[in-house]
Order: C-alpha cells, then structure tokens, then sequence
C-alpha cells in the first residue's frame, strides 16, 4: 500500500500534461466515491484503506510509516488538495494513467452536467418559462411527479397554482405560510449534530427551503449569512484550540531535546514538529503564533554553541581521557575564540565538581555524647541518665 502510494504521487509529480481543472478533479473523485461508498465517504474511504484510527472532529488523517515519518492527510474532502487525492487513488484502487486519460478525454460526465442551483434558475423565472420548463421535463421523465422538479414545481404551486392542476396530476394541500416555513427552517438551522455545510444543503434543499427561496429570499439569505458567519467563528475556534493543543505538544518535545545528551541541533518547525508528529508547517505556524514557545525556540538556538562544548565535555568524561580545552572546542566543532574557551573551561570545571561529588565517601554523623563519629557505634553505648 506504501508502494503505490509512492508510485502514484511521483508519477502525478512528473506529469506535465495538464488538461483538466481542479473542480474537473473533484468531480472525478466524487463520481468514483459514489460507485464505492457513497458520497461523504472521503475519511471513510481512506481509514478504510490504510486502518487509520478515527481522529477527533477536525484533525487531520495521520499515517504512521514508521517512528519517525508520518503522513498527515486533510480531515475533509472539501479540503483535499494533491496528497490527499494520491491517497485516494491508492484507496480506490485507481491507476493514475488511465485517470490522466478519463480527465483529457472527458469520458465521464462533467460537473457543468450537474442540475444548475435553484438560484440560477429564478433569474429569468417567469409563469410562462416555469410552464415551458415543466411540460418539457414531464415529457422527459415520462411517470415522475412533477414535483420532482422542486423550483418549478413550487414556483407554479405558489404562483400558478390553477395551471398546474389542469395540466398534472397533483396533490391538493393547502401551500404553507411563510411563517410555518420559517419555523421548520429555524429548527434545521440550529440543528448542532451537522456540519455548516450540511445545514446549508439541507436549507436549500428541503420543501420549505426552496419555497423561501422563492417569497422570502431576503430572510433566507440573512438566515444564510448568520450561517456563513457562525462556519467562520466556528473555524477559528478550532484553529485557535488546534494551535493551543500543538504549542502544549512542541513544548514538551522541545524540553525532550535540550534534555537529551545528543549532538545539540538547531531548533526549527521541522525539527519539532518530526519529533511531535506534525508538518513542519503546523509545527512552524505554532511556534510563529505563540510569544512563549517563539521565546523558547529562540533561547534553544541561542545557547547552542553552550550546549555544544557540553556535549563535547561529556563525551570527553564518558571516554575517560583528560580534559582539554582545544581538543572540546574542537570535537565541538567551533572555533578557538576567547568566548569559546571561557565557555569550555566552565564545562569542565563543572564535570569536575560534579565528579569529585559523586565519587566523595559519605561523611560521617557526630555524636556530641559519646564523641563518637560513627552513628552505629554510637548506639552500640547508650548513655545513662542519671
């Protein structure tokens, strides 16, 4: 499964024939997920093929290779870009040769074969085009309702009802009030277990939606609106919760290096984030928006060549061999400045101290009655009171 993922994302890098859109792309892969899983299935879909565990609402896919590579995917299909479709083919099993030649040749159908939205059709909506429109879709679709065509069919149920009877067989209820229509819209809106997007589909969509859309468009778009607003404060509540949850991650991971008794590296977005299980532009974009963990990257590098000479005057310990202050600044690789050398000769002078501590006896207790500086002995003459 690797393999081809491979494949598939070097053989795209080395196409140079384009002749295809983005929206073409997308439309492709939702054709073939509709075959498949159905539409909506994009996570589905690729947890499905690579036994990825599902993440939390908004995170991203993440596909771990080994210990220290991982493969982030986008979490929705409205969002995927490049690498992600890769992984789509991979999943669906599809050959990139034979998708180049479907897209060029335009052998499936295209997204300006789709049913044009509601909006576009009530530009030049009028009684004798809704009548026009209506007899040739019945004649198309010969034993379907005519309100399976929802515009128009609402649009001559509101406005030429009297026609619409003659003309087609249709039910007899009495049409909703806006008010009614209202309500039943104002309760799919606030439905929280959706996504924005969802809601919008099923506003527009829905009986009620599309009569709106036809006598009270000026509420609808406002209802619209608001929806609009709440996705983007949505959005940023996220990213705001994501970027707090990875500053906490890179925090720690950033002590886990300056901890470590490794050859000291310059810290960065790539370095953190390879180590905590992000891109390096997630990493990166944390470290840019947080002051503490920006002061912190920045202290690391600062005390690097510190951190260099310690190394070096670890390395030098751990050997055995005596300590000089040319042969740690040059396993240090740094140069011989003053600065330098002050750095090292406090190196070891504090390996020394610490050395000489740890291999010191332990000094003995005093017993102010006895005289005795062994603390067994000492218990040994218990002193009389007399």
């Amino acid at each position: 499964m690797y393999k081809q993922l491979v494949d598939v994302s070097v053989a795209a890098l080395n196409n140079e024939c384009r002749k295809w859109s983005y929206a073409d792309i997308r439309h492709y892969f939702e054709l073939k997920m509709n075959e498949r899983n159905g539409l909506n299935s994009y996570k589905k879909i690729l947890c499905s093929a690579f036994e990825l565990e599902q993440p939390p609402l908004g995170q991203p896919l993440r596909l771990y290779i080994n210990d220290r590579s991982v493969v982030t995917f986008r979490p929705y299909f409205s969002v995927a870009r490049s690498s992600d479709f890769c992984a789509l083919m991979v999943a669906l099993n599809l050959d990139f040769k034979q998708i180049s030649r479907e897209l060029a040749d335009r052998t499936f159908p295209g997204p300006e074969h789709s049913t044009p939205r509601p909006k576009m059709v009530r530009q030049t909506l009028t009684r004798e085009v809704a009548r026009q429109r209506m007899r040739q879709f019945m004649s198309e679709h010969r034993g379907c309702s005519p309100s399976n065509s929802k515009v128009l069919y609402w649009f001559l149920k509101l406005f030429d009802e009297q026609w619409l009877s003659k003309n087609f067989v249709v039910t007899t209820t009495i049409n909703p009030t806006v008010g009614q229509d209202r309500k039943n819209l104002i309760e799919v809106f606030m439905q929280q277990q959706f996504s924005r997007d969802k809601i919008r589909e099923r506003l527009m969509n829905s009986p009620a939606g599309v009569r709106a859309s036809l006598r009270d468009e000026v509420w609808l778009k406002n209802k619209l609106h608001e929806l609009d607003v709440r996705k983007k404060e949505h959005r940023t509540a996220r990213r705001i919760q994501n970027v707090a949850s990875r500053v906490i991650v890179l925090h720690a991971v950033l002590q886990q290096i300056l901890a470590a008794q490794d050859w000291p590296v310059r810290i960065n977005g790539a370095v953190l984030g390879q180590k905590a299980g992000l891109s390096s532009s997630q990493a990166q974009g944390a470290i840019r928006r947080d002051p503490g963990l920006r002061r912190a990257v920045e202290a690391a590098n600062e005390s690097k060549t510190e951190r260099q000479i310690i190394w070096a005057a670890r390395q030098f310990q751990g050997e055995g061999h005596s300590i000089s202050l040319k042969q740690i600044l040059r396993r240090a690789r740094l140069p011989t400045l003053l600065q330098n050398f002050d750095m090292a000769r406090k190196a070891r002078d504090g390996l020394s101290m610490t050395q000489h501590r740890d291999l010191a006896p332990p000094r003995p207790e005093y017993c102010s009655l006895t005289g005795n500086t062994d603390a067994a002995k000492c218990a040994m003459h218990p002193i009389e009171l007399r």
